[in-house]
């Protein structure tokens, strides 16, 4: 085992040896009493959540712009699913968990000050990108279903039927997508300048 970790330690400093400049990737990788840590970085998935909840104070405040600003900044940082593939951590299963929740509250939040400036097709790219990685998400497609409906009836229908398949991969039965496509469907019509609440945490 010792071995092996010893081998992937070295390919991670040659990895890093590639890509930083000149004979500085030492003094970004430690290794010391059998423990390894990163020095002088910043942790994207840290600066994502904490750029997230700046925007959701702001947001709460009815502090638009600098909310506005916030997310933009916490955009970008988003580079997928937190450590894809590993499996049966709870730590990590968890933080996973919060990047996602944070994201969706995001988008949220986001849309609806996109559709407060009329940018309509920003918030739908917005509200698509949580989809991607919360894909069972009933609030987000409300608001993408309310937000197509905008543009015409076949696009709403469009939304609904991509909920249908996603909760049918999911294994649900027929009567459940049933009732949870028929309440996507009744909601009503989404309101320019109207608050989206944020459900999931205070």
């Amino acid at each position: 085992m010792k071995i092996k970790f010893d081998t992937l330690i070295s390919r991670l400093r040659k990895t890093l040896a590639e890509v930083l400049p000149g004979n500085t990737s030492h003094l970004y990788l430690n290794r010391e009493k059998g423990m390894l840590w990163l020095a002088h970085c910043r942790i994207d998935a840290h600066s994502f959540l904490d750029s997230v909840k700046r925007g959701m104070v702001h947001y709460r405040l009815q502090e638009f712009w600098q909310a506005g600003n916030a997310f933009a900044t916490a955009e970008p940082l988003w580079q997928g699913e937190f450590v894809p593939g590993v499996a049966g951590d709870d730590r990590i299963r968890l933080f996973r968990d919060s990047l996602v929740a944070a994201l969706a509250d995001m988008a949220e939040a986001w849309s609806d000050l996109l559709v407060r400036s009329d940018r309509f097709a920003a918030a739908i790219h917005v509200i698509d990108k949580a989809l991607l990685f919360d894909p069972l998400n009933d609030q987000l497609y409300t608001i993408l279903y309310r937000l197509e409906g905008r543009r015409s009836a076949m696009h709403a229908r469009r939304v609904v039927q991509r909920y249908e398949r996603i909760l049918r991969q999911e294994g649900y039965h027929e009567r459940e997508i049933a009732e949870q496509t028929r309440s996507l469907a009744a909601a009503p019509g989404f309101l320019a300048y109207a608050p989206i609440p944020i459900s999931r945490r205070s």
